[in-house]
């Protein structure tokens, strides 16, 4: 093996690994400390600490069989009963979340039925059909039993292909595990995670030699990067979709007409090239292209301000509308630059429009979930589980924490179909017709895609981020 590797990222910070994160910088870091039954792939989903799965016909029963031999940091072998003690934790109602995240998984698992039919078997029995369980499991990662609730953060053990070695504020190093149930050991014996909040300083310390990969890079950097000797960026397309998800609980993006006239009356091109200097790709719906279901060939909204205005007045709103638009000060951090935007774009649809601006990101989030936005919200949605995306945010018969008044019958018909579908590309043709009808009825203003981009040495070469664009060194 060769020499150590060291990370800059913008943070660094060992979560809690059961509690239901999209930030990739902390997923960087958990995912080399732990792994759970499966793992996503290309086109579906791989074996990981399960070897393999079998499902019933009617999604509702699971068989997860274990891989043998797997050894965790502390040398406990996994077991069955580790697999269930780390389930029960994870879909446990009293365990924190991140904006507004909180029991999430307890919503999905709480009816579940634990059991261990046999050696090395663990069986989920769902209270409903689950045809995208492994969207869930994925996320589950496996901890010894004698895991201790009160040590999980200081003390983290695992079974992935790095053991924790020392925390500090700003740095976790980790070191190899021997022990790794893979038939190769990992590339470096050593890593080193260090936080870096400034980019240009990443950057500079890539192009010095002193990391070996960095992540977040700004598109205007990228230049900087390339130009150097011995350095490469490394670009990919997110799982974030930018938008503005629309209150069609009230008020004016009530009427579908209103929604389709906002995606029809702002220029798409023009937004993207000067947002993120025409690197993002553009949204047809809430899908983004990484996105189990996404369809390629649907086109994204053209401008068309004539078409906006006819719609708007169809809707009864000919001598102009008011729209009111919450956009956060982070996350998505161009929030602000976007509603202006808009606002300006808008103007020639007849519609002024009002910003109202939210400093405290949790608090927003909250806002959103318990439906207290005014006529649209910035939002940057990024679970790379569409199952997840399509229940929170567009059945009206499920209601859940996103969700936004969005009522469409023939929509819940097929989510309630897919999750049903035990067959996958059947269950990909049903997400693919639940996205059309998505674009149609505009429950959401369809911004961009954005790409997501790192620095490597030459230590790196042919490095690649994982399918959902993490960090890994497997």
């Amino acid at each position: 093996m060769s020499e150590a590797l060291t990370v800059l990222s913008s943070q660094v910070t060992l979560t809690d690994p059961h509690v239901i994160n999209d930030h990739a910088e902390n997923l960087n870091v958990l995912q080399a400390l732990f792994e759970p039954l499966v793992c996503r792939s290309v086109p579906y989903f791989k074996p990981c600490l399960a070897e393999s799965w079998s499902v019933t016909e009617d999604a509702r029963t699971w068989d997860f069989r274990l891989r043998s031999g797997v050894k965790f940091h502390n040398g406990e072998t996994l077991s069955a009963e580790s697999v269930v003690s780390s389930i029960e934790r994870a879909r446990s109602p009293g365990l924190g979340g991140v904006l507004g995240t909180e029991g999430l998984l307890h919503s999905y698992l709480g009816n579940a039925e634990l059991d261990i039919p046999g050696p090395n078997v663990v069986r989920l029995a769902m209270a409903e059909p689950m045809a995208d369980l492994l969207d869930l499991m994925a996320d589950i990662p496996i901890l010894p039993c004698s895991a201790d609730n009160s040590e999980i953060l200081q003390q983290p053990i695992g079974s992935g292909p790095y053991r924790l070695e020392e925390i500090a504020a700003t740095e976790v190093t980790m070191a190899a595990h021997t022990d790794y149930w893979q038939c190769h050991l990992p590339s470096f014996p050593n890593l080193k995670w260090q936080a870096e909040p400034d980019a240009t300083e990443r950057v500079q310390r890539l192009c010095q030699g002193d990391a070996d990969l960095i992540t977040q890079v700004p598109h205007d950097l990228v230049g900087f990067i390339e130009s150097a000797d011995l350095c490469r960026a490394v670009t990919a397309p997110s799982n974030v979709c930018t938008v503005f998800m629309c209150n069609a609980l009230a008020g004016v993006c009530a009427d579908a007409r209103v929604r389709q006239a906002l995606n029809y009356g702002f220029d798409q091109e023009q937004l993207i090239e000067r947002l993120t200097a025409d690197t993002a790709l553009p949204l047809s719906g809430p899908l983004a292209a990484k996105h189990f279901g996404h369809d390629s060939t649907l086109a994204p909204y053209p401008y068309e301000p004539g078409t906006a205005r006819a719609l708007l007045t169809a809707a009864g709103f000919g001598q102009g509308m008011h729209l009111t638009l919450d956009a956060p000060s982070v996350l998505p951090d161009e929030a602000l630059e976007l509603a202006r935007l808009l606002a300006t774009q808008y103007k020639a649809i007849g519609v002024e429009t009002q910003i109202v601006e939210h400093a405290d990101r949790p608090a927003y989030a909250q806002t959103v979930k318990t439906k207290g936005i005014h006529d649209a919200c910035c939002f940057d949605s990024s679970p790379i589980s569409t199952f997840r995306l399509l229940r929170e945010k567009f059945r009206s018969d499920i209601q859940g924490p996103w969700w936004l008044g969005f009522d469409n019958q023939a929509l819940n018909g097929i989510l309630a179909q897919a999750q049903s579908t035990v067959d996958w590309r059947r269950r990909e043709a049903l997400y693919k017709s639940a996205y059309h009808i998505l674009h149609v009825q505009a429950p959401w203003i369809y911004l961009y895609n954005p790409t997501d981009r790192w620095g490597v040495s030459a230590k790196l070469k042919g490095w690649k981020p994982t399918v959902h664009g993490l960090v890994s060194f497997v």
